[in-house]
């Protein structure tokens, strides 16, 4: 193989290692994007039952209370 010969393999070789190395990049930035958006989605989930169990919680005091205003209310003009 002469020195021409022995250039392109090189250069062969070094695109096949950047392109290689850039595939393996956006692999890697792909699943760190997938975990990040399933451990998102973790979070959501827990946030949203949250806040459903602090509406429940206040929507069983808002009852209460309007219960208790009424009472209030019928004592007052009795």
């Amino acid at each position: 193989m002469n020195a021409n010969g022995r250039t392109i393999s090189y250069i062969a070789v070094g695109a096949i290692s950047i392109i290689l190395s850039l595939f393996y990049f956006s692999y890697q930035q792909s699943y760190s994007a997938v975990k990040i958006a399933h451990e998102n989605r973790e979070r959501i989930a827990i946030v949203e039952a949250e806040f459903r169990q602090f509406n429940s919680e206040m929507r069983s005091r808002l009852d209460e209370l309007r219960t208790d205003i009424k009472q209030l209310l019928k004592e007052k003009h009795q």
